[in-house]
């Protein structure tokens, strides 16, 4: 009752500041209402910078992103963060009811309605009433992120007053709801972002479970340990996604250099990666790094300046600060996320992903299909695949559970992600799974579960929709062995998040009502005190008597028995009489006086002990895995 009545005072005083500025159109696909919401608080959001590829917008004729929408929705393809926008998708009306609401956060490079659309349907037709944000920025400051979360918690909870809120946060997604949820009195934020330190929404006790799906929990250092992928804004292709080189020389020609400092993690808050910055850690103590490992073979050998690129210097090609710089100057957050811990009342769990083979939609393909083109074509098909069995073999002792995607990877439609350490392919399976630090202060992890068959993407939607959805021939996706694979209950990560969030809450529960207190007993009434009685009075003492003559002794009469007292009718026959003090019984045994002794018992009546044990589901902790 008093965490109700806390939590109903938090959801009154939750950012005033904090209001609806429109409703924008709805997902025509999904059902998806769609609000923009501005935070009008001053002192901690900014315009942050961005990229061309990083702004909204999507040219593509139906928006199949829904990148279009957004921009529409925000008014601007590059809009400040104080900006963001709360989708919402009712329950169906005759799904069961379901007492909390779920609030959905997205990664980095995405919005909630391109990757949250098999989720938030499967969670509808469970009965859930789902939300979801889209931020700003895509691959914006986590801080700034995670007011907007705390703002978004506020306002949910306003709506369905009296209950908590369950969150769910994928990939960097994870970042702001996390620092939202540590976010106490102690906690210490400034070297990382002082305006959070000063004002950012301390945690407010309205989050009831907290599920990270492939967070970066224990950091990440994808962008250094690849470095690879430097060369796609060298040759005119930018992703959306961050790189780690300042400067490119073509030929080493230190005369010709090629600035890179835009996509790259360096700059801190004025960088356009800031909250990819923040997830920054180095795994190299625990993962060789691939360009030093020859068992990686043609993965090794393509990554350009990989040491220089890690621990900062001039390559042959290329010019990288380092790691190091680039976690100093976003602060530390990692580092400072191990130490805090979130609130100890959430409820926690944490989903990583065991295959690291990832869909290239046609990225790739061309290039393969030339590889494989001549006559030497099988020869070197089988040589890829002895080499990708050979690299499998090295960190992924259950890859045979994925054996079947293979032919993939030879078609060019599925490229080989992070494979210098067990991963979804993004992520490290030790970072998404370590939860030293989310435990500091005292939080529970209900459950720790890997989905081996799945990928960083397949979290997001593996399950009988998605199985469907690729069952259907007309669809432009049809691929039965996908639809099998997201069919299999052991993938099924959809149907194991409604099952968790089906659990019966406190909330559910009604209070036991109190035990009616005994009535006291009635006080004996007074009784009146006897009357006094009158003394007697004295009698005179008798007169002396003379003493009786003695009569003659009786003449004995024969042999007649002395039969002693009389026997008490209660007392045992003859035969059965009681032992004796600690006199034996026929078993060895002693019977206290007074006590018939027991007949001795046979050895399937003798009592034993039963010892309870407690099953729990423990996470091994793997080699090489990090303590913060």
């Amino acid at each position: 009752m008093h965490a109700l009545l806390a939590l109903a005072a938090a959801t009154l005083l939750a950012t005033p500041q904090f209001d609806r500025a429109r409703d924008c159109a709805p997902s025509p696909t999904v059902g998806w209402q769609n609000a923009l919401y501005v935070d009008r608080g001053e002192g901690l959001f900014r315009q942050e910078s961005f990229l061309s590829v990083t702004e909204w917008g999507d040219a593509a004729e139906g928006d199949p992103t829904a990148s279009q929408l957004i921009a529409d929705c925000f008014g601007d393809p590059a809009p400040h963060s104080r900006l963001v926008v709360l989708h919402h998708l009712a329950p169906l009306p005759d799904s069961p009811p379901r007492t909390r609401p779920v609030l959905l956060v997205p990664g980095a490079g995405d919005n909630a309605i391109r990757s949250y659309t098999f989720m938030a349907l499967t969670l509808r037709l469970a009965g859930f009433e789902v939300y979801a944000l889209t931020f700003a920025h895509r691959h914006g400051d986590n801080f700034l992120q995670a007011e907007q979360v705390a703002n978004a918690v506020g306002v949910i909870a306003a709506r369905h007053p009296g209950v908590l809120v369950d969150v769910v946060a994928h990939s960097k997604g994870g970042m702001p709801a996390r620092i939202y949820a540590s976010n106490h009195a102690g906690a210490d934020w400034s070297a990382a972002s002082p305006a959070y330190h000063n004002g950012g929404t301390r945690y407010r006790g309205d989050i009831g479970r907290l599920l990270f799906f492939g967070a970066p929990l224990g950091g990440l250092d994808t962008s250094f340990r690849w470095p690879s992928a430097n060369f796609f804004p060298v040759y005119g292709t930018p992703l959306d996604s961050p790189g780690s080189w300042t400067a490119f020389y073509p030929g080493g020609n230190r005369f010709l250099g090629q600035d890179l400092s835009p996509y790259s993690l360096y700059g801190g808050a004025d960088s356009s990666f800031p909250g990819q910055a923040q997830m920054l850690a180095p795994w190299d103590d625990v993962y060789e790094l691939p360009g030093g490992n020859p068992l990686l073979g043609v993965y090794a050998a393509v990554q350009q300046d990989w040491f220089t690129t890690y621990y900062g210097g001039f390559g042959f090609v290329s010019d990288s600060d380092g790691l190091g710089d680039a976690i100093e100057e976003s602060g530390h957050v990692i580092d400072a996320l191990q130490g805090i811990g979130v609130d100890p009342a959430i409820e926690v769990y944490v989903v990583a992903g065991g295959n690291p083979i990832l869909s290239s939609a046609g990225f790739g393909g061309l290039a393969f299909a030339s590889w494989f083109a001549d006559g030497d074509a099988a020869a070197r098909r089988n040589f890829w695949q002895d080499g990708v069995e050979a690299v499998l073999d090295l960190y992924f002792p259950w890859w045979p559970a994925f054996e079947d995607e293979l032919p993939r990877l030879l078609a060019g439609t599925a490229f080989l992600g992070e494979i210098s350490g067990p991963s979804d392919g993004v992520l490290f399976v030790d970072s998404a799974l370590g939860t030293d630090g989310l435990t500091r202060r005292g939080a529970v992890i209900a459950e720790s579960r890997l989905f081996q068959r799945l990928n960083h993407v397949e979290l997001l939607a593996a399950g009988n929709l998605f199985a469907e959805f690729h069952r259907n021939p007309d669809n432009g996706f049809f691929d039965p062995d996908l639809a099998a694979k997201y069919a299999d209950p052991e993938n099924q990560v959809l149907e194991w998040l409604v099952a968790t969030l089906a659990q019966p809450v406190p909330e559910d529960e009604p209070e036991p009502e109190p035990e009616p207190e005994p009535e006291p007993e009635p006080e004996p009434e007074p009784q009146p005190e006897p009357e006094p009685q009158p003394e007697p009075e004295p009698q005179p003492e008798p007169e002396p008597q003379p003493e009786p003559e003695p009569e003659p002794e009786p003449t004995p009469r024969g042999d007649t028995p002395d039969v002693g007292p009389p026997v008490d009718a209660g007392a045992p026959p003859p035969g059965q009489a009681d032992a004796a003090p600690d006199a034996p019984d026929g078993d060895g045994s002693s019977a206290p006086v007074g006590c018939r002794a027991a007949p001795p018992a046979g050895g399937s009546s003798l009592w034993g002990l039963m010892a309870l044990c407690v099953a729990g589901v423990c996470r091994r902790r793997r080699p090489g895995q990090r303590s913060p």
